[in-house]
């Protein structure tokens, strides 16, 4: 069941959309003193999709990627007989999905779209790679010491890792 009332906090006035239907969690959300049309709408919309039997949760638009990553990753993480910390995953995975949490870490899961990601992999195919941080000298015949983009292969790699990294929802 649906319902929208009004609370007071303080000066601040601002609508409350509930929704509460057995054997669901509650959802809620606030909107502005002037939105209570929003409000209503909301919480019948969301009525709607939990009755219709979809899924509905706001946890999406809480968890960031990097949250999400970083629980993907200590999930592929075992400790050995040894006590010592050992990643099921390979060496190039996991690299790709440190690189994409540092990346796009700040997004929340429910603002991550395919605009963002395709603007990212775009961006990525021009930006430089920084050279190595313990390299010292160049050997005469060493071609290593040009500009080097990410190539449209190590682009797809990336968004392979972040499109394997499962989430629930």
């Amino acid at each position: 069941m649906a319902a929208v009332t009004k609370r007071v906090r303080g000066e601040r006035e601002f609508w409350e959309a509930r929704v509460t239907i057995k054997g669901h969690p509650p959802l809620s959300k606030t909107f502005d003193k002037n939105k209570k049309r929003d409000a209503v709408k909301w919480a019948q919309e969301q009525e709607v999709k939990i009755r219709g039997g979809d899924k509905v949760s706001r946890k999406s638009e809480r968890t960031t990627v990097a949250d999400a990553l970083t629980e993907y990753l200590a999930a592929h993480t075992t400790t050995d007989a040894e006590g010592d910390t050992v990643s099921t995953l390979t060496n190039t995975k996991r690299y790709g999905v440190e690189s994409v949490k540092h990346h796009l870490g700040d997004f929340t899961i429910d603002t991550l779209s395919h605009k963002v990601i395709s603007a990212f992999l775009k961006k990525l195919q021009v930006t430089p790679i920084p050279q190595p941080a313990n390299k010292t000298k160049t050997h005469p015949l060493y071609d290593g010491d040009r500009v080097r983009c990410y190539t449209p292969g190590s682009a797809r790699k990336l968004f392979y890792a972040l499109n394997e990294c499962d989430h629930p929802i």
